[in-house]
């Protein structure tokens, strides 16, 4: 495990080298340009940093100011909601303008979220009109869908009125906790958003940070804790 570990730590340190030094011609000058980096692209790559969230307190903060150790509202996988202690935080402070996919719903809940990023909803099939429990990418929902509401006893559910596409703000922030789901702007949600792995599969890679906090929480503090795994998922996604 430890020879693994030390293999990669020396990948992410080599692939930073190359990254930074790496040119691309221009086929029309034969200017050399830098490739520039994809904004949808990290498996947390999620909300505005003025999105809300509710802490243990019962004090609403910008997610932007969310640090691991935090106590904050989140959810199981069953939609209940509890408090859960931070245990990843993958962005370092930014204020780049991204866009961003909003739902607005009935009651007047507003998320916005990266096209890609995950939550769970609740769908009904046309021809059956049953109603099902999915997890969809923000670009994926429907008017009618219905979202789950986070509070503090249990997820509600609050049907979406309007989908926005190409939505502009500032920042990129995203988080992990203990529990499955996070709870953002009061609605519950996932937190990855990518294309590589389905919401299951990164919840489950995840658990390693979460074993790692409770053993050392200063480790997963480390700001190369989150530059390892974007690393990681960029040598699964391109190979090294």
């Amino acid at each position: 495990m430890f020879r693994g570990i030390s293999k990669l730590i020396r990948w992410t340190r080599c692939n930073k080298k190359t990254t930074k030094n790496k040119q691309h011609k221009n086929k029309r000058g034969g200017r050399k340009t830098r490739k520039q980096p994809n904004k949808q692209s990290g498996a947390l790559v999620c909300f505005p940093g003025d999105a809300q969230v509710q802490k243990e307190s019962g004090e609403y903060v910008p997610i932007r100011d969310i640090r691991v150790g935090d106590r904050v509202l989140a959810a199981n996988q069953d939609g209940t909601c509890t408090y859960s202690t931070v245990i990843f935080v993958p962005h370092e402070p930014n204020e780049e303008t991204h866009k961003f996919v909003q739902l607005t719903t009935t009651n007047n809940n507003r998320l916005r979220l990266t096209e890609l990023h995950y939550l769970p909803v609740w769908h009904m099939d046309p021809d059956s009109g049953v109603w099902t429990r999915q997890v969809k990418r923000a670009k994926d929902v429907e008017v009618g869908d219905r979202l789950l509401v986070g509070d503090e006893r249990k997820g509600d559910d609050d049907s979406v009125q309007k989908v926005e596409r190409d939505v502009e703000a500032q920042g990129v922030y995203s988080f992990v906790t203990d529990a499955e789901f996070l709870v953002v702007d009061g609605v519950v949600v996932s937190p990855y958003g990518y294309d590589l792995f389905s919401h299951e599969v990164y919840h489950k890679l995840f658990h390693v940070l979460r074993w790692s906090y409770h053993i050392a929480p200063v480790i997963n503090r480390q700001p190369w804790v989150a530059k390892g795994m974007m690393a990681v998922e960029k040598f699964l996604k391109e190979g090294v």
